[in-house]
């Protein structure tokens, strides 16, 4: 797998100044997978508003250079808000 260094990351890993000199790593392989579900419980609310609820998963992880891909690793979040919006 062919991998492009950026600048930043290059300046970190040099120990030089820059935007990346607090410890970029250069990442290889990353990976994230989500899912959203909403749930409208009021639309069009006086032809102006509608209201609803919504489910949020996330999994994910970057692997550094030099690291063994591993589902282990994986990092997970799940999360809900409720909203409302103007309709037009």
């Amino acid at each position: 797998m062919a991998v492009k260094q950026t600048t930043e990351a290059k300046n970190a890993v040099d120990g030089k100044a820059g935007a990346g000199a607090w410890g970029a790593v250069l990442v290889v392989a990353s990976v994230l997978l989500a899912s959203e579900a909403r749930l409208f419980v009021a639309e069009d609310v006086g032809r102006l508003l509608s209201f609803a609820l919504a489910a949020f998963a996330e999994t994910g992880y970057a692997w550094p250079q030099d690291t063994r891909v591993a589902l282990r690793d994986l990092r997970s979040d799940v999360a809900w808000a409720s909203s409302s919006a103007a309709t037009a």
